[in-house]
């Protein structure tokens, strides 16, 4: 078969050397010229897109950025697509959009307001001080924002967030920029990602990911997407989750949308009920690097085309997989040069250039003209390091037994994961909602206690189909 990879920023290099490495033919294709180096001499690079169109069999869609989702909407009229559509992009960038849509499909959500326009910060501060002074409440950008504005979770009480939206007007004022953001109430519990993959009409490979965001060990730092997480197919547990939170949406996806659909929710304290955060209706970094890890007897490729064709799929998920992220400077900083030498050529150690290895996912990589693995810059996100195994916490070790071989100068990674990860996933385990037995556990006041038991699936790795 014949694969179009289509992207703003190349993120999907790992996914487009997974289809080829299957055999599959491939080109990539990069909308944004600053990360055209990405994948040099790695993988066929598309220099006419309307004949590449015409050459795949199908197009993958990585984002839904900037005029992206148009395109795939219009090439839908020609070639079976994956990804990229108005209605996910609203879902994605358009958070009360997606609120709405999350009531409509039965699920529970924050309380939450939006602010936006001339008079958004007076009426945000009038908002929050009609609130009691202990309650604590997330800020949420809903629109183009300044450097150093992003989520804020309070943990300081109202005047914490009052603080805070002082300092975003001023990066506002100071940037020009129109003000549009949300204020949610805070929500205490447990957070799990449970995604099934849409072919137009019905989902297929329904997984769960736990994932830490934060750049630093211990959740310290700024989030910067991702540095690490551990996926696991959800017949491993995690039925409950998929048929409360994402079956729900498939009424409203049919003929709108193709592709990996992801709900962020968190089980929440009180009531040990899930409440709706988010939904990423796109490939998820990275864990889709971790999911292609349980792909270990099925064709990803094949999987990719089934579901852009609409068609059904029986394949093969296994055990549990772990992920890393490597990075170097600049990251995390922003707006780093084409040509910033930190993040341009530096060698890559302990990795054969002309071999795939199906547990390192190459991202700002590339070969150099001595047929050298080197970075390719710019924001220095190197690759991401998988690893397979029977549990939790062993996958995540796997991961970073793999990653000790790899050495990159200035490589940075998070080596605390394994436990920062396997405590949530106990959390987790112990609301009940990993089993399939439907049970109320509202007054169980336990239930954040470590259980002190084996995590469902340890040890031996049952092969499982995939669930639908």
């Amino acid at each position: 078969m014949k694969f179009l990879f289509r992207s703003s920023d190349a993120l999907c290099l790992p996914q487009a050397l997974r289809v080829k490495w299957e055999g599959h033919s491939v080109k990539l294709s990069i909308d944004r010229p600053e990360f055209n180096r990405m994948g040099d001499g790695l993988i066929d690079k598309s220099v006419n897109l309307e004949k590449d169109v015409n050459w795949a069999d199908v197009i993958i869609y990585d984002v839904q950025d900037g005029p992206l989702y148009a395109e795939a909407d219009k090439i839908r009229s020609q070639k079976p697509v994956l990804g990229a559509t108005k209605l996910a992009r609203m879902l994605e960038h358009d958070r009360k959009f997606g609120l709405d849509f999350a009531r409509r499909s039965g699920l529970r959500v924050p309380e939450m307001r939006e602010f936006s326009g001339a008079l958004a910060f007076a009426r945000a501060r009038e908002f929050l001080r009609s609130k009691g002074p202990k309650e604590d409440w997330v800020l949420k950008v809903n629109g183009k924002a300044p450097n150093g504005v992003g989520t804020y979770v309070s943990q300081d009480g109202r005047n914490g967030a009052l603080r805070v939206l002082e300092h975003w007007e001023t990066l506002y004022k100071l940037d020009k920029i129109a003000p549009d953001f949300l204020i949610s109430a805070k929500v205490e519990g447990v957070e799990i990602s449970t995604e099934g993959w849409f072919n137009g009409r019905e989902f297929y490979c329904f997984n769960h990911t736990i994932e830490r965001t934060k750049f630093f060990p211990r959740d310290l730092g700024e989030k910067v997407g991702c540095t690490g997480n551990v996926v696991w197919a959800s017949s491993l547990g995690g039925e409950r989750l998929v048929r409360s939170c994402l079956q729900p949406a498939a009424e409203q996806l049919v003929g709108k949308f193709v592709g990996p659909f992801d709900v962020n929710c968190i089980i929440e304290r009180e009531t040990n009920e899930p409440t709706f955060l988010e939904y990423s209706p796109r490939f998820g970094y990275d864990a889709i690097f971790a999911l292609m890890e349980l792909f270990s007897n099925t064709d990803f490729g094949e999987f990719l085309y089934k579901i852009a064709k609409g068609e059904s799929w029986e394949g093969l998920l296994e055990g549990y997989a772990g992920d890393v992220r490597i990075t170097i400077p600049p990251f995390p900083a922003k707006g780093a040069k084409d040509d910033d030498p930190e993040s341009v050529g530096v060698p890559i150690f302990g990795l054969d250039a002309g071999k795939y290895n199906r547990h390192c996912h190459f991202i700002e990589v590339m070969i150099n003209e001595k047929d050298e693995l080197v970075t390719s810059g710019p924001h220095g996100v190197v690759l991401s390091v998988t690893g397979y195994a029977g549990d939790v916490r062993s996958a995540q070790e796997e991961a970073y037994r793999i990653a000790k071989a790899i050495r990159v100068p200035n490589m940075r990674y998070r080596d605390d994961l394994t436990e920062a990860i396997g405590e949530v996933y106990d959390d987790l385990e112990a609301t009940g909602w990993l089993s399939d037995v439907a049970q109320e556990m509202r007054s169980v006041p336990k239930m954040f206690q470590r259980m002190g038991r084996p995590s469902a699936g340890r040890g031996s790795l049952p092969r499982l189909r995939g669930s639908r």
